[in-house]
């Protein structure tokens, strides 16, 4: 167990439920009882896992994300509710009719958060940030010079080096970035979900296959969260690969509670309220109750020294 996260990775465990805990079992030897209301989320890597039927209705009505991973720590399949909001077919409807340019200046919000985003993990660690800014004030309605992929391309050279390759099937850096990327999907599921949105109508991500695109729109200011963790970690013996043992994996899931403000904030929230407030956005402009998405930010400079130093 991992913060939040409840993460099997070795064979032969059974999951039932029991008194509102999720109960987790060798054989008859009951190994752990977790409270559900403490559970973020259940990625599960291990063959030879099974589950009970009670086990996964209780993680559906508890919006509790059942992540099946890969060796490569990328999700192959997610268990998720099919009822999570009282208002929740009128949003879908509302959501599956909202007007292109809407969907265009989100889409444009998102993007340039990311980027400036982005700018601020350079700036972090004392790298060139300026050309992420310059990108982000240069993003048009739809990102329609894909800013986002230029962008990415610059960012991971200056952060990582130019022989660094993002490749999501690769072990080291990858595989710890994959993991990260993994729970903050797991978030932004679970966002979604309980902001009454349906996970398919995205913003810009189209792949057919892929009934989480939303997820995967919603979620792209965040990953630098995740990109400064583990460069912080790497940077200390750039020579040395890393690898995701389960002290890489605690590091990573204590950004769950971190929290943080942004300046029209009166109080901090941690990373699942920040998710709430894209998804509530989004909800509002589908309804017509606002008209544009506010651009999640990532903490201060200070702020995020004082957090991924107490991760070290």
């Amino acid at each position: 167990m991992n913060g939040s996260v409840l993460e099997l990775s070795e064979y032969g465990f059974f999951l039932s439920a029991s008194r509102g805990c999720l109960v987790l079992k060798t054989g008859k030897e009951v190994k752990k009882r977790i409270p559900f209301d403490l559970i973020h989320a259940v990625i599960v890597l291990a063959r030879g896992t099974s589950f009970s039927h009670s086990l996964l209705c209780k993680l559906a009505t508890h919006k509790i994300p059942l992540i099946l991973c890969n060796s490569s720590f990328l999700p192959e399949a997610i268990l998720t509710p099919t009822q999570s909001h009282y208002q929740q077919s009128g949003v879908h409807e509302k959501q599956a009719l909202m007007p292109i340019p809407k969907k265009k200046q989100a889409w444009k919000a998102i993007i340039q958060a990311k980027l400036m985003n982005q700018a601020k993990v350079l700036e972090l660690f004392g790298l060139n940030h300026k050309p992420l800014l310059l990108m982000a004030k240069k993003v048009k309605s739809g990102d329609l010079d894909n800013r986002e992929s230029a962008g990415a391309s610059r960012y991971w050279k200056i952060l990582m080096g130019r022989d660094f390759t993002r490749d999501r099937n690769e072990p080291g850096i990858n595989s710890c970035l994959n993991y990260g990327y993994t729970i903050i999907r797991a978030s932004t599921i679970r966002a979604i979900y309980a902001a009454g949105l349906h996970p398919s109508f995205a913003l810009h991500h189209k792949q057919s296959v892929n009934v989480f695109r939303l997820a995967d729109d919603l979620m792209e200011p965040f990953r630098p969260l995740i990109d400064a963790i583990v460069y912080s970690i790497w940077i200390k013996d750039p020579y040395e690969e890393l690898i995701l043992d389960n002290n890489m994996k605690t590091r990573i899931v204590s950004l769950l509670h971190f929290k943080w403000k942004r300046e029209e904030d009166k109080n901090s929230l941690d990373l699942f309220s920040h998710i709430m407030q894209i998804t509530r956005d989004l909800a509002g402009i589908a309804s017509g109750h606002k008209k544009q998405l506010s651009k999640p930010s990532l903490p201060s400079i200070s702020a995020m020294k004082e957090f991924l130093k107490n991760t070290l």
